[in-house]
């Protein structure tokens, strides 16, 4: 049954029935305006030169690696508020 709708539907291709209505749209509308004098030429530009300037580039690994091969640089002798309160909480919880 599928395959009879579908032969039912089809026809051969005939692209004499098939019109580009958009570029004929925009090309009517060109034409308009070439008539009414609405004419500019087209803008020229030129490529930007080359920066003198470089940017700053942070290089986030060694920045990492220098961090990690500090011995406790940044730890303090007071733990972090979150460890103490889970050291805490641990006993009641049955932890």
């Amino acid at each position: 049954m599928a395959a009879q709708l579908v032969d039912a539907m089809s026809a051969p291709w005939e692209p004499d029935k098939f019109k580009d209505l958009f570029t004929a749209k925009v090309m009517a509308l060109v034409e308009e305006k070439v008539k009414a004098g609405q004419i500019e030429s087209p803008v020229q530009y030129e490529a930007e030169p080359a920066s003198t300037t470089t940017a700053d580039i942070i290089d986030f690994t060694e920045l990492l690696r220098r961090s990690l091969s500090r011995p406790n640089a940044i730890r303090t002798d007071k733990p972090p508020a979150r460890a103490t309160a889970s050291k805490q909480a641990g006993p009641e919880r049955g932890l």
